[in-house]
């Protein structure tokens, strides 16, 4: 008895395992197709962009976006000020 008493227990042990491996490949699975369809989305942006500027270095790309946030803000600081000097007019 002792014996079928400890391959019930290890037959039980080797379910649970099973279960916890079933569970984790099914979150695993799940967490790759996510991240896959933002790459996707990435990539499908990146390559729109490129297509219309032709401009194929994302490093470049990058950094023409951030240039184009700074001239934009140093374009609305400087509406501000002609604004608050016609005032004073």
């Amino acid at each position: 008895m002792a014996a079928s008493d400890l391959n019930d227990s290890n037959m039980i042990r080797w379910k649970k395992l099973l279960l916890v491996q079933k569970f984790l490949k099914r979150l695993l699975k799940s967490k790759i197709n996510d991240l896959e369809l933002k790459y996707s989305e990435v990539k499908s942006a990146f390559y729109t962009i490129k297509m219309r500027t032709n401009v194929t270095d994302p490093a470049s790309l990058t950094t023409c976006y951030f240039n184009l946030e700074d001239t934009y803000q140093k374009l609305l600081e400087t509406v501000r000020h002609l604004e608050s000097k016609m005032e004073q007019l």
